[in-house]
């Protein structure tokens, strides 16, 4: 590339391609798959994939843990 020419500019004659991104839900898996994997490791304290996986966690299992969202089936009252 020469010292004037941006990245964003293609040499003439060439055609400019990009690499479409990947769905956001194969992303979102794949680093959750490895996550879990990596769950199985034993790791030094403080380890930042741990972390990681701790918060992951706690996001995913906050609805299940307010009130407003019991696990438990309401009963019918009676009228």
């Amino acid at each position: 590339m020469g010292s004037n020419q941006s990245i964003s500019e293609a040499p003439r004659g060439r055609r400019v391609r990009y690499i479409a991104a990947a769905p956001l839900t194969d992303v979102l898996f794949d680093q959750l798959e490895y996550l879990l994997a990596h769950r199985n490791r034993q790791c030094a304290p403080g380890c930042e994939a741990c972390a990681r996986l701790k918060r992951v966690e706690s996001l995913l299992m906050r609805p299940f843990r307010t009130a407003n969202h019991s696990l438990r089936p309401r009963r019918a009252t009676a009228a």
